[in-house]
């Protein structure tokens, strides 16, 4: 790679106000070829979310309680392959 190359490249990285590792970039690069695909499901996901009227968000509570230790019985009991 030329220097002068890296040398924008660097100076990229050092004018963007984001705080992103070096490790996230990689994964963004080598995983590019699905960015397509994941903005068109997020603004499918955009679009569903307008739909739904404020006021039944608004009664929308967190994630229930235990949800987490349900995961982890229905994966060590064999519910979820290749997970547990």
């Amino acid at each position: 790679m030329p220097v002068d190359r890296i040398q924008r490249l660097a100076q990229r990285f050092q004018d963007n106000p984001l705080s992103v590792s070096l490790d996230a970039y990689s994964t963004l690069f080598a995983r590019g070829k699905e960015l397509p695909e994941v903005l068109e499901k997020c603004d499918s996901l955009n679009k569903l979310s307008a739909s739904i009227p404020a006021a039944a968000i608004a009664r929308i509570s967190s994630v229930p309680a235990g949800l987490d230790d349900l995961d982890d019985i229905v994966c060590k009991t064999g519910g979820m392959p290749g997970k547990g």
